[in-house]
């Protein structure tokens, strides 16, 4: 079984707004659809490839400085922002 990888969505939210730029052109710099974006700032473990996009379209954005080192983590957001089924 593959680790998963989920996105830390603060330091991904000020980069973007840093950028002055909104989650719909940020998803559209990244090739991925503002729905999957949404999904990975909500909980959902990233696929490699939204995260390959998502590195992709973090290098179009003005310089920035201080990249987070926390971006992804190996563990899921546990502020309750995903809803879980369980079973």
């Amino acid at each position: 079984m593959a680790a998963r990888v989920y996105l830390n969505a603060a330091p991904l939210d000020e980069l973007v707004a840093r950028a002055g730029l909104t989650h719909r052109e940020f998803a559209q710099a990244c090739g991925i659809t503002p729905v999957t974006l949404s999904r990975a700032r909500n909980g959902r473990p990233l696929r490699a490839s939204t995260l390959r996009a998502l590195a992709l379209g973090l290098s179009r954005l003005k310089p920035l400085k201080g990249l987070p080192d926390d971006l992804v983590t190996a563990t899921p957001p546990s502020d309750g922002s995903r809803k879980r089924n369980v079973t």
